[in-house]
């Protein structure tokens, strides 16, 4: 199959280019990205930049520009060969920072605890005192579950012997995973296979749990609840809780970059998939781009699951005529029979280039987490 790119601009036509080449590449899910970071008394920004820096990957992290920078307190911290996901986790924590869940695209923004106390006055005043990145963490490769709280609630089964009553816990697991870790898809609750008290008593609900998937998730991160079930009076810490997160990931991307777009018509064909994509601009004050694909001969079947991969799992890079890199603030998709459109909202500059990271590949992967006494309500 192929896909070919057909850049549609109300603009003077221009001569065919040759089809771009595209670069496939793998993603690993098996290893961490490690760094080492030494900062004395660093600005949040330049902490950032040391820690982008240090990784071998695409990645994007910043603190947000909506408050002063004075806001933000000064980090210090010695990170010796740690994966990296450790040691955003510690510069969140010497910053009394925490990362926004919803926010600019691919990219981890840390804003201070102090904002989120200014915005949320009815909160627990304890809750910005310290990140939920201090959390207890599992790290599996490239990705890591945080236990960031357990909740109880007691019930009475009404056909249960009179005096028998229960608890009910909720441990609120979150998955952070590295920047070039794509999800198309979650399993919404956690898989939990052992979970033991401090009493020795299992924990484990009675039912069995099961694989469902929500397709399209968004986010830098992603909370999964875990049920449990404990019987009174109650144990003081569960000395064992293990299990899975399911995660649909990509596997695999084809690079494409499209050259021109503002200087006319062009095509370009992209292996492996069959379809016609065109390209649009609206005015420069409106900032939008809009990617429309045409199914081509894809098997209905066949087409459906590729919309399904292609809008959470793509990533898009504008560059203006200078090459120099325009923000992709935000992005929309709407899926259809016969075609799928995708509008990009972008920066001020009107954008000259195309690279998008296209999603060929995908796998159905289980996040193993393991956490040792984790004290109970």
């Amino acid at each position: 199959m192929r896909l070919i790119f057909a850049a549609l601009l109300f603009l003077p036509a221009a001569t065919f280019a040759a089809p771009p080449a595209t670069q496939p590449r793998d993603i690993d899910f098996t290893r961490s990205t490690v760094v080492t970071l030494h900062l004395n008394q660093a600005t949040m920004k330049d902490a950032c930049a040391a820690l982008a820096g240090q990784a071998a990957i695409p990645t994007q992290i910043k603190p947000v520009t909506s408050v002063n920078a004075r806001t933000f307190l000064p980090i210090t911290i010695d990170v010796d060969k740690q994966p990296y996901l450790v040691a955003l986790a510690k510069l969140c924590v010497a910053g009394k920072a925490t990362i926004n869940q919803f926010g600019h695209a691919y990219t981890f923004e840390i804003s201070p605890l102090a904002a989120h106390h200014d915005r949320n006055h009815n909160d627990d005043p304890v809750d910005f005192e310290t990140s939920w990145l201090a959390s207890p963490m599992s790290v599996h490769g490239p990705m890591a579950v945080l236990a960031r709280d357990i909740k109880s609630t007691q019930f009475r089964q009404l056909d249960a012997p009179a005096g028998q009553s229960s608890v009910s816990l909720t441990v609120s697991l979150k998955l952070l995973v590295e920047p070039q870790i794509r999800l198309t898809a979650i399993s919404p609750f956690a898989e939990v296979t052992q979970a033991v008290d401090d009493a020795g008593q299992s924990l484990l609900p009675g039912y069995a749990w099961q694989l469902q998937w929500v397709e399209f998730p968004a986010g830098t991160y992603f909370e999964f609840p875990a049920v449990l079930q404990s019987k009174l009076p109650m144990a003081h810490k569960i000395t064992t809780f293990a299990g899975a997160l399911h995660a649909r990931l990509v596997k695999r991307i084809e690079t494409a970059t499209l050259t021109g777009i503002d200087q006319g018509a062009r095509s370009f064909e992209v292996a492996d998939h069959d379809c016609k994509v065109t390209f649009s601009t609206q005015s420069p004050q409106d900032r939008r781009l809009s990617l429309t694909l045409m199914r081509g001969n894809h098997d209905p079947a066949e087409w459906a699951t590729f919309q399904k991969a292609v809008a959470p799992g793509s990533r898009f890079h504008l560059l203006d005529a200078q090459g120099k890199p325009i923000d992709v603030w935000g992005r929309d998709s709407q899926q259809g029979e016969n075609q799928f459109k995708m509008t990009l909202i972008h920066g001020a500059r009107s954008p000259a280039q195309v690279i998008w990271e296209i999603p060929t590949a995908s796998e159905d992967v289980a996040i193993p987490f393991e956490f040792r006494d984790l004290p109970l309500p």
